[in-house]
């Protein structure tokens, strides 16, 4: 859940409410999660260049996976 809300919230520009909105989760549901990824990989989704390394870090593990 937390890699689909990181992709959906880059996707919606950082945007929280639009982000909850295309998931149907609460905005606070939203903050928690990206919270919790800040928690656990030191990264911080709300910092436009930490969101990119989030980013290019799925699409990079998505891949290798392939």
């Amino acid at each position: 859940r937390d890699v689909q809300i990181v992709l959906a919230f880059a996707k919606n520009n950082m945007r929280i409410y639009s982000t909850a909105q295309e998931l149907f989760f609460h905005r606070n549901t939203i903050t928690y999660h990206l919270d919790k990824v800040h928690r656990a990989t030191g990264l911080n989704p709300f910092k436009f260049y930490d969101l990119v390394e989030l980013v290019l870090g799925i699409k990079k593990e998505v891949n290798v996976g392939d």
